[in-house]
C-alpha cells in the first residue's frame, strides 16, 4: 500500500498513515499498513493518477451498496425482536460508518506478531470481504473454541458489534475474533456499519425476547452514546512505528 500514492500522516485515523502498530490487547502490538475512512470525516486518498477510479468507486458504488446492506440487516434483526422493522431507523439513519482496507503482511503463526489480536468491533453488524487465505480469521465461540471461517472468493463475512449486544442485552453476543498471521500476504476490506455518532443505546426492552432475557444488571447500567463508546475504545489503540 504504501507505493500507490497515499500521503502518509504522522498521527490519525483516517487516510493511509505509515506503518503503525496497533495496540488491542496489552501484551500484543500488530503491525500493518491500511486505509481508514470515516464518513463525514477529512478523509486522505490514494493519488488518482497512480489508482484511476479507486475513490469515485467506493465513494459511489460500494459504499452506498454497504450501507443498503446494513440498513436491510438492521430492519431484519429489529424483526428477529419482534418489534417493526422501522422501529430503530432514528438510530442509523445517519451512521457513523468506517471503511477500512488493511494489508496484513505475511508472518509466521507460531513466532510471529499477531496480525491482530482478540477482540470485539464497536458497531452494529461488520462486513468483510478478504482474499481467500485459509486459516488467517478465527472466531471464537461461547465454549471458548476458536472456528476457522472459510473466506471463499465474492463472500462476505458478517461480525455482529457491541451495540448489538448492548441493544439486546446480551440476547445476541458480539463476535470476538481475530487475525493470525500467516505466510501469505493478505489484503482485508472491512465495512463497519455502526449507529448514529450521538444515539443512546440501551437494552430494548419493547422487544418481548430482549425483556426476557435481560438481566438485572445491564436493565440499571443506562443508555450510553455511541461515539462516547467509539471515542473510548479507539483512542488508546494505535502508535506511531519509528
Amino acid at each position: 500500500m504504501r507505493e500507490i500514492g497515499w500521503t502518509k500522516q504522522l498521527r490519525c485515523q483516517t487516510g493511509y498513515p505509515p506503518q503503525v502498530g496497533q495496540v488491542i490487547n496489552i501484551d500484543i502490538i500488530q503491525f500493518k499498513d491500511f486505509l481508514k475512512i470515516y464518513h463525514g470525516g477529512q478523509n486522505l486518498w490514494p493519488d488518482d493518477a497512480i489508482i484511476p477510479g479507486f475513490r469515485d468507486f467506493y465513494e459511489k458504488e460500494y459504499w452506498p451498496a454497504m450501507i443498503r446492506l446494513g440498513e436491510k440487516m438492521m430492519r431484519c434483526f429489529a424483526l428477529s425482536l419482534k418489534i417493526d422493522e422501522h422501529a430503530l431507523v432514528p438510530m442509523y439513519d445517519e451512521s457513523f460508518y468506517v471503511f477500512r482496507a488493511i494489508h496484513y503482511p505475511p508472518g509466521d503463526s507460531n513466532t510471529g506478531p499477531a496480525g491482530c489480536g482478540e477482540h470485539t468491533d464497536y458497531g452494529c453488524f461488520t462486513f468483510v470481504h478478504s482474499e481467500p487465505v485459509p486459516g488467517a480469521l478465527e472466531v471464537r465461540t461461547r465454549s471458548g473454541t476458536y472456528l476457522k471461517p472459510e473466506c471463499k472468493e465474492g463472500m462476505f463475512i458478517c461480525n455482529i458489534g457491541d451495540m448489538i449486544e448492548l441493544l439486546t442485552g446480551g440476547l445476541y453476543v458480539s463476535t470476538k475474533h481475530r487475525v493470525v498471521s500467516s505466510p501469505r500476504s493478505r489484503v482485508s476490506v472491512p465495512f463497519f456499519f455502526e449507529l448514529n455518532y450521538d444515539s443512546y443505546v440501551e437494552p430494548l426492552l419493547s422487544s418481548p425476547l430482549v425483556n426476557a432475557a435481560c438481566s438485572a444488571d445491564r436493565r440499571q447500567e443506562g443508555a450510553i452514546r455511541y461515539g462516547d463508546h467509539l471515542y473510548q475504545k479507539t483512542s488508546t489503540n494505535f502508535m506511531q512505528v519509528h
